[in-house]
């Protein structure tokens, strides 16, 4: 099965542009994460040789919503956040 291919190129600089588009929706104690898989990438793009390598994005997760999810000026009554996590192999 032919899975999905990215230019090394093309994933560092989505990763960066994402972390800057994504700046003021971050919990700033997990916002290292996507630096960290940037320079993962980073490095894998450098490396040489035929091989796998595993690709983890450790916890990212986005400030807490104290009800503003709701459009207009209502308030919801939950309080939400996004956490993402992933691996990949490449």
């Amino acid at each position: 099965m032919a899975g999905l291919q990215f230019r090394f190129a093309e994933l560092v600089r989505e990763t960066g542009t994402l972390k800057v588009i994504a700046k003021d929706f971050l919990d700033q104690s997990t916002s290292w994460a996507l630096e960290e898989l940037k320079g993962n990438i980073e490095s894998l793009w450098g490396a040489t040789g035929d091989r796998e390598s595993l690709l983890q994005l450790h916890l990212l997760k986005t400030k807490t919503s104290e009800g503003a999810h709701e459009r207009g000026n209502r308030l919801g009554g939950a309080t939400i956040n996004a956490v993402i996590t992933g691996t990949g192999v490449g």
